[in-house]
């Protein structure tokens, strides 16, 4: 039963290590990245609860190169000539990353609570098995 409750916890922790990895490599490209300013080329797709995908457009910084990329986005939040903040990696300027700004605060809570929950759950399956409920 044991091996029951640590598999468990550690589903519920799984989103969290996710969202601290995410925010480790946004810290390091803020860190060791250039920041500009892309544009939205071209818009594929509009739903708005799905993956779509726009092409986006952004300068190198010190040369005359432009690179375009391809980026899946949740719903449709831009427009055609949208100007969005981002960073590029110096070494490889292909990789690139949205300024997310603060957006991690609420999925790390959300996480948390998450994980706060699959403990709880446990806790109270332990219970009742103890009480001979179950």
């Amino acid at each position: 039963m044991v091996f029951i409750y640590t598999l468990l916890i550690i589903l519920g922790f799984i989103p969290f290590l996710i969202i601290l990895y995410k925010m480790n490599k946004v810290k390091h490209m803020k860190r060791n990245g250039v920041k500009t300013m892309g544009t939205i080329r071209e818009l594929s797709g509009s739903s708005l609860k799905g993956l779509n995908s726009v092409v986006i457009e952004y300068p190198i910084k010190g040369s005359s190169e432009v690179v375009q990329k391809h980026v899946s986005v949740a719903g449709m939040p831009y427009r055609a000539g949208d100007q969005l903040p981002l960073y590029y990696d110096r070494n490889d300027p292909d990789k690139m990353l949205f300024d997310s700004g603060k957006s991690f605060i609420v999925l790390l809570v959300f996480t948390l609570l998450l994980a706060a929950f699959f403990i709880a759950a446990c806790v109270m399956i332990h219970q009742s098995v103890a009480a001979g409920e179950m």
